[in-house]
């Protein structure tokens, strides 16, 4: 069975996501309106804070939709600590046509934890190399400079 998913942390880098999910296939860019993006929990793994989506009504979290197999879903549920660290959602995205698609979110959250230079660094590296908008870029990197926690708007 095939699964849909929204990735908008470091599932950005398609590489990343070979090796985790072989079978996956990227089927393109996306928008989650009504979340923004945030960086909610320490990963000792990563060496800092970790992506999230919260619930904001104005804006909106970019990321991309992949096509998972059942054996995808199982091993990304394991990368993503899922259930535990993470748990999934059903997310309704904005791409060519709406669709749902499962989205990982935060269990435990901290509130802002500062991300790893690295890790924000793969973040942006991604949103970059798909076109995602300039200021959600910029938006990503002043989180990860620590000049900015705030939420961004709805823009396309």
């Amino acid at each position: 069975m095939a699964h849909l998913y929204f990735a908008y942390g470091s599932n950005l880098s398609e590489d990343q996501m070979r090796m985790r999910c072989p079978g996956s296939r990227l089927l393109g860019n996306a928008r989650l309106p009504g979340y923004s993006l945030a960086f909610t929990a320490y990963s000792k793994r990563r060496e800092g804070g970790v992506a999230d989506i919260i619930e904001s009504p104005l804006s909106s979290v970019w990321g991309l939709v992949y096509e998972l197999t059942d054996d995808d879903l199982n091993a990304l549920d394991g990368f993503e600590c899922c259930p535990g660290f993470y748990e999934r959602i059903e997310v309704r995205v904005k791409a060519d046509a709406p669709m749902t698609a499962w989205a990982y979110t935060i269990v435990g959250k901290e509130g802002h934890v500062q991300p790893a230079d690295d890790y924000i660094g793969l973040i942006i590296e991604g949103a970059k190399e798909h076109g995602f908008p300039s200021e959600y870029v910029r938006l990503i990197r002043s989180i990860g400079e620590g000049t900015s926690t705030d939420t961004q708007s709805e823009g396309h």
